[in-house]
């Protein structure tokens, strides 16, 4: 009797097992992940194209999205505002962010600065007013429009420089402009919003105390947060507990931002400039940073995998055919608004020490892609607000001409103006060169292997004269390319100088925060350094 009732017990147990099972199948959750390994998929297919094709890799996936989105094979998973700023974005942001050489971003700041606050600014008026006039949506609902589609989309832009080899110097600028011009556009799209869904106004005076609001409150939480998790991460070295903490700083940052009414834009973004300048050192091993760095670029490559499918396949919900003219006028007058803000920031700093060349105005202009971003400010619009659906339309035409005809003609551009990647001899030399590196951080490894008794002195030996071997053979190699390359040379000597006196800053500012020197002292010896180091600079 004990044993039938003991069999009975556990066929009912089992049997609940099983119904929850099936429960959880039954489930949206599961449709959910079938959805998305779908779009990993597609993805994948996409990866392929980009092999045989050379497309870029994102205008690939926009290709299949829209496949995919006129066959309605998916239909579950569609973007929204939330899913982009609060899913979607940190992650993309942050990799970049954590990555993004800060003092390459302090050379560029005059055009970066011109181009992320005045630039969109004027691009928001220039398109607004020209919607009113030819649309007649009504002056705020045009300016909405202008601040939706004035900045730049770091997804769209930094996806389309990682599978480009531009110049540094204009990634630079291309890079820093869409990373930070999110906040101003936020803020306006905030204000007009807020005048458009209630009885305020937006005044000009309100736009700025918003705007000073935001961007600063969104650096100093996000500053914050990434210097409090790097002082932990320092004390820690385990990989696994770091990626953990990179990912409580990217999250963490967006939404404490958002609560406190401030940018969670900037806020992921100071996070990771912050956690990337503290990286080396006694912040993170080399072995850390690499596994890091790894999490950090698939979560990207994921993201952004997603954002650009989706923008594909929501295509054919947006009403796009049923309003092709106003969508006609948006792309003319976006494309020109961009030319006007591209042109005018570039005869303002030929009055700087630091000139934009013709050149590089060109691919600023025909660069400044729209993306995801634009499409999530659009869809956060109450759906009951008169003139919504053509002004998300507006969005999905400017962004899919940005990211089609212009971001499929820019390696064109580039190529046509001389700019499309680095010589092959630079690309040699750093091919070279990224060998040394990793030779010479392979014999770090073996030495600290040996310190902590894991490998006997002989088979550290053993591998160390194989490893300089190699790097004999690869110093033999780029002396032979220094001598073939003299021009190559001297850009690799202005590089040094660079980083000479990024160095000899650095160190200056140690001492003085060890109480070595007195401020005055620290002023003398940086304006040296920069008299004696920096006059090279170009």
């Amino acid at each position: 009797m004990v044993r039938l009732l003991a069999g009975i017990i556990s066929q009912c147990r089992l049997g609940t097992v099983v119904a929850r099972e099936k429960a959880v199948a039954a489930s949206g959750i599961q449709q959910h992940v079938i959805t998305i390994l779908w779009l990993l998929i597609f993805a994948f297919v996409a990866m392929m194209l980009v092999r045989r094709t050379k497309l870029p890799y994102t205008i690939a996936l926009v290709i299949v999205g829209l496949i995919v989105g006129a066959t309605h094979a998916i239909s579950t998973v569609h973007l929204s505002y939330g899913l982009v700023f609060t899913v979607l974005l940190p992650p993309l942001l942050f990799d970049t962010a954590i990555r993004l050489p800060v003092e390459r971003l302090k050379r560029r700041w005059e055009p970066i600065a011109i181009l992320v606050v005045p630039g969109v600014v004027a691009s928001m008026l220039l398109v607004g007013n020209a919607i009113n006039y030819w649309v007649g949506l009504g002056l705020t609902l045009s300016l909405l429009f202008g601040a939706i589609i004035s900045a730049t989309d770091p997804a769209s832009v930094i996806a389309l420089l990682r599978s480009m080899r531009v110049d540094e110097r204009l990634s630079a600028i291309l890079e820093g402009e869409s990373l930070f011009n999110d906040g101003t556009a936020a803020v306006l799209y905030t204000s007009l919003l807020t005048a458009l869904t209630t009885s305020q106004s937006a005044s000009a005076g309100q736009i700025t105390v918003d705007f000073i609001k935001m961007s600063i409150g969104g650096a100093v939480i996000g500053g914050a947060i990434g210097y409090g998790i790097s002082i932990i991460m320092a004390h820690i070295d385990d990989h696994l507990l770091e990626i953990t903490l990179t990912t409580i700083a990217a999250y963490g940052a967006s939404l404490l931002a958002v609560t406190l009414d401030t940018s969670g834009v900037i806020a992921v973004i100071s996070s990771g400039i912050v956690l990337g300048y503290y990286r080396g050192g006694t912040v993170m091993s080399a072995t850390t940073q690499a596994a890091v760095y790894s999490f950090w670029e698939y979560a990207g490559f994921v993201v952004s995998s997603l954002l650009f499918l989706l923008v594909g396949i929501d295509v054919t919900t947006t009403g796009l055919a049923k309003n092709l003219g106003p969508v006609w006028i948006a792309i003319g007058v976006a494309v020109a608004a961009r030319a006007i803000v591209a042109y005018l920031t570039g005869a303002v700093m030929s009055r700087s020490l630091q000139p934009i060349p013709l050149k590089w105005q060109h691919v600023l202009n025909w660069g400044g892609l729209r993306g995801a971003l634009a499409i999530a400010l659009a869809l956060g619009i109450p759906a009951g607000l008169p003139g919504r659906s053509i002004v998300v339309a507006m969005t999905y035409g400017v962004v899919l001409w940005t990211l089609l005809p212009q971001g499929l003609s820019i390696g064109w551009l580039l190529n046509r103006l001389g700019l499309a990647g680095r010589a092959e001899a630079e690309e040699e030399y750093g091919r070279v060169v990224a060998q040394i590196m990793a030779d010479r951080a392979a014999l770090d490894e073996l030495t600290k292997l040996e310190t902590e008794s894991i490998l006997p002195r002989h088979l550290v030996d053993t591998l160390s004269d194989r490893l300089w071997f190699e790097i004999d053979e690869l110093e033999q190699k780029r002396h032979e390319l220094h001598e073939q390359y003299g021009e190559m040379v001297e850009g690799l000597l202005k590089r040094a100088r660079r980083r000479m006196l990024a160095a000899r800053h650095n160190a200056i500012r140690r001492a003085q925060e060890m109480g070595l020197i007195s401020d005055t002292t620290t002023r003398d010896l940086q304006e040296e350094n920069i008299r004696r180091y920096g006059e090279r600079e170009s």
